[in-house]
């Protein structure tokens, strides 16, 4: 069974619910072998492997490998005891290269990194006049009307080009406006979802409470995902699988089949420790 350094954890109780959080770790950007070609939605069938929620959609040769993952990474949950490790499920799948729901999204996340002051851009305010823009088609960045739309932003009050350049790249690494490459789009592609402990602040902003919150793919969420039990495997272990993130200090629950098509697979199971 693949398991972590427990005894480098601290142990949390939230409700009847155990945690086990651990020191961050060094975190990893992987864009070796990423998925580039989208899949024939009629070719697309739901996850119904371990850790299924029923509605995710994959392709079904990828099947097989995230059950492999969700199996090893639920029965050390089992074991361990651990409530991020147990409650983790393949939330979601396949989603349309271009559909009207990514522009929402995209402006969403616009909205987030705005708000975050992780970011550095929360004394900033993102125009009115262009939300309807940035929920548009505005396509890969060679694109006339993504460059269009950062000359637009470029252009507002309190913006230049060298902020909002940062600022949209900055929203990049989380979601791509609608047009752009979408990796989810592959059908190989899914986001985990599963509980953490962390702390967020109180109502009165004067002091840090204990918190237990879904993951739900919310950045903001990442650096105490990875400390969590289930993010310190994945960071770990998903790669004997051939799963990873493109960057596991961004997203460390995105999990993008790495397997190329036409190699060999491996000759034995994934080492143990």
């Amino acid at each position: 069974m693949l398991r972590l350094q427990k005894e480098k954890a601290v142990v949390h109780t939230f409700g009847n619910r155990t945690y086990y959080v651990f020191p961050a770790p060094a975190p990893h950007a992987n864009r070796l072998n990423r998925p580039t070609k989208y899949a024939d939605e009629k070719a697309l069938k739901a996850y119904a492997g371990r850790g299924a929620n029923g509605s995710a959609m994959l392709l079904p040769e990828v099947h097989s490998a995230v059950n492999d993952l969700m199996t090893a990474l639920l029965d050390y949950g089992k074991e361990l005891g651990d409530n991020s490790l147990q409650t983790a499920v393949v939330q979601n799948g396949w989603r349309p290269p271009d559909d009207p729901s990514q522009g929402v999204n995209y402006l969403a996340n616009i909205n987030m990194v705005i708000k975050s002051p992780q970011f550095g851009f929360s004394k900033l305010t993102f125009p009115k006049s262009l939300e309807a823009e940035a929920q548009s088609y505005l396509g890969d960045p060679g694109d006339s009307r993504w460059k269009a739309f950062v000359r637009h932003l470029s252009d507002a009050p309190g913006w230049d080009a060298a902020t909002a350049t940062r600022f949209l790249n900055t929203v990049a690494n989380y979601y791509v406006p609608r047009g752009g490459f979408n990796p989810h789009s592959t059908g190989v592609v899914f986001d985990l979802n599963f509980s953490i402990y962390h702390h967020v602040r109180s109502r009165d902003q004067k002091a840090l409470v204990e918190a237990e919150d879904p993951v739900d793919a919310h950045p903001v969420l990442n650096e105490a995902a990875l400390r969590s039990a289930a993010g310190m495997w994945l960071n770990t272990y998903s790669m004997q699988f051939n799963f990873d993130s493109y960057n596991t200090g961004k997203e460390i629950w995105h999990m993008e089949w790495r397997r190329v098509k036409d190699s060999k697979p491996p000759d034995s199971k994934p080492k143990t420790k």
